[in-house]
């Protein structure tokens, strides 16, 4: 699991002036990583959450729009957009929905002639609830026959301790600040030419890491949108 310690370490081992020397302290490198790295990535590869809204609860219902809803993050993470909306099986079961699986091959005809009109009616069934998201945070389930506590499945901003991020992404990460640190601290190395420490005077290149850190980000950042992009499949026709 990525934490923020580690990430810190990666980054000064590769950001420090051969004294050890580096510009920002630990909380202003997090601050500055938390802030520009963390919503930049979380974009491409977020954090999936399924939370509980409880319709009939004042503190997530709208005051005053019909059937609007607020999604309450636990960490108050900047939530991106809703994936999906999980409903009770009442409305199901009101518009035929068998309530168990064929128990025999003889009775599979009949089975699946039940399911297949209850998929067919279903489509234009009041309870065949649709979902619209508002950022930052309201969902409205638009329909005249508004439905029990139901479950959302949303795409947020991964929390600050960074425990959310996938092991298969931690190095796309790590990169992506450490591209961004290095461009600060090139930004910041440029206003001086050297410095002055114990050991004698150490020239200082900020244009270099700053070029550096550029060059890194861009390269992941085109590679987060190669992994976004969908898949296309090119058909040849003789």
């Amino acid at each position: 699991m990525l934490e923020m310690s580690k990430l810190l370490k990666f980054i000064k081992l590769r950001c420090a002036l051969p004294s050890g020397f580096i510009e920002k302290n630990d909380e202003e490198l997090r601050d500055y990583i938390i802030e520009t790295s963390l919503p930049t990535f979380s974009k491409f590869y977020p954090d999936v959450v399924i939370t509980t809204i409880p319709v009939n609860d004042p503190e997530y219902r709208h005051p005053t729009q019909k059937n609007c809803y607020f999604i309450k993050d636990d960490e108050t993470c900047p939530i991106f957009g809703v994936k999906e909306c999980y409903f009770d099986m009442a409305g199901e079961l009101l518009d035929g929905m068998p309530l168990m699986g064929a128990w025999s091959f003889s009775t599979m005809n009949d089975w699946a002639l039940e399911a297949f009109k209850h998929r067919t009616f279903h489509k234009f069934s009041n309870y065949n609830y649709m979902f619209e998201f508002f950022p930052p945070n309201m969902i409205r389930i638009p329909t005249d026959f508004p439905p029990s506590n139901f479950a959302v499945e949303y795409e947020r901003q991964h929390p600050d301790d960074l425990r959310t991020i996938r092991a298969a992404h931690e190095d796309t990460f790590k990169q992506l600040a450490l591209g961004d640190v290095k461009m600060l601290l090139g930004e910041i190395r440029l206003q001086y030419t050297e410095i002055q420490t114990p050991n004698g005077i150490i020239p200082i290149n900020g244009q270099f890491i700053y070029d550096q850190g550029r060059e890194l980000r861009e390269n992941i950042m085109s590679k987060m949108e190669d992994d976004y992009r969908p898949m296309s499949f090119i058909i040849k026709v003789e």
